[in-house]
């Protein structure tokens, strides 16, 4: 069974040391009121430290976090609405040349299709998908499950980011 952190203080323990690489380590994250958001920025803050560790630039890691970041607050935000008794599911996967992370929340789930393009006219002013771009920005992939409550974000170094590959593809 994953440990589950409920409080800003216990931490959240990687495996190995600095430069140890990592498969789907699991752990519980307590969805916690917006002022309290210690835990999630302690693994957050964990993983990009173990990334620089392992040899990740900071330009490497930046998208990392804005992504990583995004997985979780859309989780503890959208999906669980704040609720104190819903637990976030992470696992986490780190290399010298991957990160991945599956984020799923305990929410009835949401269909991507239906959150409107940010960037857009009309949407400048809408306060939703914004993460959802900076995840496909970032990332080498960003799969959602059926229901729509568990993401998985990974980026591959040496691979094109589905940002670029999407910057390629626009006519000239």
């Amino acid at each position: 069974m994953r440990r589950i952190i409920r409080d800003e203080v216990e931490a959240i323990g990687l495996p190995g040391g600095p430069g140890t690489e990592f498969e789907a380590f699991e752990i519980g994250l307590a969805t916690i009121t917006e002022g309290e958001l210690s835990p999630f920025r302690r693994l957050l803050g964990d993983v990009l430290e173990r990334l620089h560790s392992l040899g990740w630039s900071d330009d490497q890691t930046f998208g990392v976090h804005l992504a990583a970041e995004e997985a979780l607050m859309n989780a503890m935000k959208h999906g669980h609405q704040r609720q104190g008794h819903l637990i976030v599911e992470v696992t986490v996967s780190l290399s010298a040349q991957r990160f991945c992370m599956v984020v799923k929340d305990q929410g009835e789930g949401f269909d991507p299709a239906d959150i409107p393009d940010p960037t857009l006219a009309e949407n400048l002013e809408l306060p939703s998908g914004r993460g959802l771009m900076l995840m496909e920005t970032f990332m080498t992939r960003r799969d959602y499950n059926d229901s729509g409550n568990e993401v998985t974000i990974e980026r591959v170094l040496g691979q094109p980011t589905l940002g670029e590959l999407a910057e390629a593809a626009e006519p000239a």
